[in-house]
């Protein structure tokens, strides 16, 4: 009889010691289960905030290419205005200097 009080006693005492360690395995499974949550929480957030950044960068990009475009054509629209200025003071000198012959010419056949 003693013997099977202490068989109990034991058996009680491994069925304490296991629903602990349940207990304890429960609790750290609560524990990563909100870990996890707000892993996830975090997860989902970069993953917009990343959506967000590539929209933006893309935005960026095509106004880079819009300003260089514009840029680009202003360009081509100065280059062409100093073409034309040049021109023109070309023409002016060398209608100076036929205006110049011309007086020297009329003077000399005054």
């Amino acid at each position: 009889m003693e013997k099977l009080s202490k068989e109990l006693e034991t058996q009680q005492q491994e069925k304490e010691a296991l629903e602990a360690s349940a207990s304890e395995a429960e609790k750290k499974i609560s524990e990563l289960n909100f870990k996890l949550a707000d892993l996830e929480k975090i997860n989902v957030e970069q993953k917009s905030e990343i959506r967000n950044t590539k929209r933006a960068l893309k935005i960026a990009e095509e106004e880079l290419i819009k300003t260089k475009s514009e840029d680009i054509s202003k360009a081509k629209e100065l280059m062409d205005m100093l073409y034309l200025k040049i021109a023109n003071e070309e023409l002016i000198k060398t209608k100076s200097e036929d205006i110049s012959k011309a007086k020297e010419l009329m003077e000399v056949t005054n």
